[in-house]
């Protein structure tokens, strides 16, 4: 299987966190530099990633995984581990649409794909069907089974 379509469970390592339900996103980033072994410097989102690449990988089969699959993966780590989203910058906790908008502009799933446990293919799928449809009723559609609240 190529690498293209491999991902990562993130679980694994996100659950070994002192408190994995923190908010606090700096606490969260140096706890998980230990759990991967990243030594005691301070690590950010492209090293833990990439950590989590390098530790594990499992195939996955893409076909079977559409862009509202995918999104609600992502919205459930968000709410599981709700470090991700205040490290990430959007200034507030919690999954919602609008903060969904700022994670998926800044580019936080297609860049990282691994900490959601989700190829590039399926982020890229994820970003270009939450931007192309902004505005629309089916934006609206998308949030709603995806299980993202209105802001």
């Amino acid at each position: 299987m190529s690498k293209e379509a491999k991902s990562t469970i993130p679980e694994i390592f996100y659950d070994q966190l002192d408190d994995p339900k923190t908010t606090d996103g700096l606490t969260a980033l140096e706890g998980l530099s230990k759990v991967l072994g990243l030594g005691e410097s301070f690590v950010g989102f492209r090293e833990v990633n990439d950590a989590i690449v390098t530790k594990n990988e499992t195939p996955i089969d893409e076909a079977k995984r559409d862009e509202r699959e995918v999104g609600r993966r992502i919205v459930g780590i968000l709410q599981e581990y709700p470090w991700i989203g205040m490290a990430a910058g959007s200034g507030r906790a919690g999954v919602t649409s609008r903060n969904l908008d700022i994670w998926t502009g800044n580019h936080l799933f297609d860049n990282f794909p691994a900490m959601f446990g989700i190829t590039q293919h399926e982020a890229d799928s994820f970003r270009a069907m939450v931007q192309n449809s902004f505005g629309t009723p089916e934006y609206d559609q998308f949030m709603e089974d995806i299980g993202v609240p209105s802001a």
